[in-house]
């Protein structure tokens, strides 16, 4: 229900993500606060097309992904036990990008790296 929440709140159509599909995280990314959720479309089968990578915000006020070699998987349900904010942006397409500043989200941006703004809801 998040999830529809959510993609209703940006007026967004969501592609699902099931829970048995696997996760990219770069290395130590689930244990850092600002953190950003990319949709690749070419990640493989079996795979959800999510990367978790580690950010920080510069002095341009841009992010900025923290360089690592190092990636594991883990399946979508096992976010649940490590780090369960994250499973209500599963939903949104390919190419999105969704900051998280520990469990919120602070910023979106769509396939053409244009900022969404939640939508005016009553």
């Amino acid at each position: 229900m998040e999830q529809t929440t959510l993609l209703n709140d940006y007026k967004v159509e969501g592609v699902p993500a099931r829970f048995d599909e696997e996760i990219v995280i770069a290395e130590n990314a689930l244990n850092n606060r600002s953190i950003c959720l990319q949709r690749f479309s070419n990640l493989g089968k079996g795979a959800s097309g999510w990367c978790i990578e580690s950010i920080e915000k510069q002095k341009d006020n841009k992010y900025h992904t923290i360089e690592t070699k190092k990636y594991s998987s883990c399946y979508a349900y096992e976010l649940l036990q490590k780090r369960q904010s994250l499973i209500k942006a599963l939903a949104f397409p390919y190419g999105y990008l969704i900051v998280f500043d520990g469990d919120d989200i602070v910023e979106i941006l769509d396939e053409n790296d244009i900022r969404l703004k939640r939508s005016d809801l009553c």
